[in-house]
């Protein structure tokens, strides 16, 4: 129930970089990037999906240059594959 207007924000500048448009945080999926980035929510192992992860670090590296490294990479990863998020 704590929020991080800090790590909102930080997540916001992701969005950015990877959508090419502001949030628009009435819509669930931009909204579901944002939490996502900002507080590292993760797939339950039965519901992870191997093939779209894979998809997901190959966007990663097209956007940032190098596969995700920290934990912070692998927030940004999990947001692309599984928020609904696009551009």
């Amino acid at each position: 129930s704590v929020t991080s207007i800090e790590a909102e924000k930080i997540a916001k500048g992701q969005f950015v970089k990877i959508y090419k448009r502001l949030p628009d945080l009435n819509d669930v999926n931009d909204n579901a990037a944002i939490k996502v980035m900002a507080y590292g929510l993760r797939q339950k192992a039965e519901n992870r999906n191997l093939n779209s992860e894979k998809a997901g670090i190959k966007i990663f590296n097209n956007i940032f240059g190098s596969v995700p490294k920290t934990t912070e990479d692998w927030n940004t990863m999990q947001a692309i594959t599984y928020s609904g998020a696009t551009r």
